[in-house]
């Protein structure tokens, strides 16, 4: 395959270290191998001299022996075979990234994924909610036939919404399990430094950002709901379900454990993975050639860096429909604001611990950002609106500093 067909196939390769094409190198020249045992290896097809295949000698078991990339049919650390005169050495199964295929009808594919996965925490929310909602209804009616409607609503909202958090737990959790090996987020694990006093600043600036996002939140609402008097109304409404406006256990469990479990999983990992593949067509064989490697015994090549414009896009796209999985415009806008950063947090640290800390500190401390906002309207409310945007960008400037790559740090220090 040609550098023009492997372009417009989407694959950036030609021949990396254990990718090597059937149709390029010694076996189009038909040359032979050197095999792990150090004899000669006849290429893919051609035969020798002897027809037996006989295991290596004991010195040259070891994995050393045949460096660090096995021979495709070999486990990884058995013992590697001597292929002796006349056997053949199995040929390499087709490399899917390799294969003819479409960027438009992939890129189409990857956004009908992200839109899926989408819908799949709308129709589980729903689903769970509406089946839920009938058993305890009927429960509570036979145990308390004399109960109100608003008695029974109260009641059940709590644990309807709990059980809709673990339906989505149970899809998203081994749903993301399954992409994070070859997702884009985890080619980013690594690169932050790891060491203790960058780890706890990265943790000091999580709970500082979160705060201030909690803060400017609240006075942003103060001061622009009031112009829509019926969106304030019904955001107003929202807010005093009587389940997580109280603070309480299951409150606690609902508003600040499952809520940024089952969204960060759900949006910031597989609706981000699908939105970067879609924006991303020419790294397919992270994605594409998993199982080939894992056939192979190749490992995964190096891939140039992700284009900033593109994780933007794809950032903006996650976050996007994070806003619209809240249905309801105030809530929708800035849970848009929030989930860019929660995007960025992510992509900064190679996984989603951080972004899950960040969802729980701004989720729990709106239990508390009444009495935070008091204290600091003491200096007045000009100061305090001004003490929540210096606390949003000294986390973000801190979270940013803590999370550099270590090769950076190390030419700073």
């Amino acid at each position: 395959m040609n550098d023009m067909n492997r372009r417009s196939y989407g694959s950036p390769y030609a021949t990396d270290a254990g990718y090597a094409s059937p149709s390029s190198g010694p076996e189009a020249a038909g040359a032979s191998y050197q095999n792990p045992a150090g004899a000669d290896v006849p290429a893919p097809g051609q035969p020798a001299v002897a027809p037996t295949c006989a295991p290596a000698p004991a010195a040259a078991t070891s994995q050393a022996a045949y460096g660090q990339t096995p021979i495709y049919g070999q486990v990884p650390g058995a013992a590697p075979y001597a292929w002796a005169p006349g056997a053949q050495m199995p040929a390499l199964p087709p490399r899917p990234s390799m294969q003819p295929q479409s960027p438009a009808k992939g890129r189409a594919g990857w956004l009908a994924a992200a839109l899926g996965a989408f819908i799949s925490v709308l129709a589980a929310q729903m689903l769970i909610s509406f089946v839920g909602a009938i058993v305890l209804t009927i429960g509570y009616a036979i145990i308390d036939p004399t109960a109100g409607v608003d008695a029974v609503t109260n009641a059940i909202m709590g644990p309807l919404m709990l059980a809709a958090q673990l339906g989505c737990l149970a899809i998203f959790l081994p749903w993301w399990l399954h992409l994070r090996p070859v997702s884009f987020v985890e080619s980013m694990r690594g690169r932050a430094s790891t060491t203790a006093g960058m780890v706890a600043l990265r943790i000091v600036a999580i709970v500082i950002l979160g705060v201030g996002l909690q803060l400017a939140i609240s006075y942003a609402l103060t001061f622009l709901l009031p112009l829509a008097p019926d969106l304030q109304t019904e955001y107003t409404d929202l807010m005093n379900d009587g389940v997580t406006s109280e603070f309480s256990v299951l409150s606690v469990i609902i508003l600040a454990i499952g809520a940024p479990v089952t969204e960060e999983l759900a949006c910031r990992g597989v609706i981000f993975e699908f939105a970067l593949r879609m924006l991303c067509p020419s790294y397919a064989a992270r994605w594409q050639d998993r199982s080939w490697r894992k056939a192979t015994g190749t490992p995964m090549p190096s891939f140039p860096a992700v284009p900033s414009a593109s994780f933007w896009m794809a950032n903006l796209f996650q976050a996007l429909l994070f806003g619209i999985l809240h249905l309801n415009l105030v809530q929708g806008l800035y849970a848009f604001v929030l989930g860019a950063v929660l995007g960025w947090v992510a992509w900064r640290t190679g996984g989603l611990a951080y972004n899950i800390g960040l969802h729980l500190v701004v989720n729990f401390s709106s239990y508390f950002v009444a009495v935070l906002a008091s204290a600091l309207e003491i200096g007045g409310v000009v100061f305090a609106v001004m003490a929540a945007v210096s606390l949003v960008a000294l986390g973000i400037w801190l979270f940013w500093f803590a999370s550099r790559p270590a090769a950076a740090i190390g030419k700073s220090a």
